[in-house]
């Protein structure tokens, strides 16, 4: 469950609850339609190689060489298409509706933080300069 801390308003709970609804619905959204592509990929390279085969001796190298790729009627390499296809659509749709909607949670983001700096900080900032703050 989402706790929101007491520096978050009200809108910016609603900015926090409206992007994870967009990476969510997005994710699925891609997840659906890598699924349907993923299946008729392969069935669309199944079917074009069983045409090729019959055309010549070209042809029949290149279905050779397809059906090394995409397996002809192997409904366990249909599967991995689907499957794989479906995973990889997913994770496009979520980080591009997460990326697009962003700027919701820019306030969010800078509103409980602090002008102070941690001691780790401090240290890093110091090595960026040269001087680590170690004597040798």
């Amino acid at each position: 469950a989402f706790t929101p801390p007491d520096t978050m308003s009200s809108e910016d709970i609603k900015n926090v609850a409206d992007v994870r609804r967009a990476v969510w619905t997005g994710g699925f959204a891609g997840l659906g339609s890598g699924l349907v592509f993923g299946y008729f990929f392969h069935k669309s390279l199944d079917v074009f190689s069983r045409l090729a085969s019959g055309s010549g001796e070209s042809g029949r190298r290149m279905a050779k060489e397809m059906t090394k790729f995409a397996g002809p009627g192997n409904k366990n390499h249909r599967f991995l298409f689907t499957l794989a296809a479906g995973a990889l659509f997913s994770f496009v749709g979520a980080s591009t509706a997460g990326q697009n909607n962003r700027y919701l949670m820019q306030d969010v983001y800078q509103r409980g933080s602090t002008a102070e700096r941690t001691e780790y900080q401090k240290k890093l900032e110091g090595a960026e300069r040269g001087n680590d703050g170690m004597s040798y």
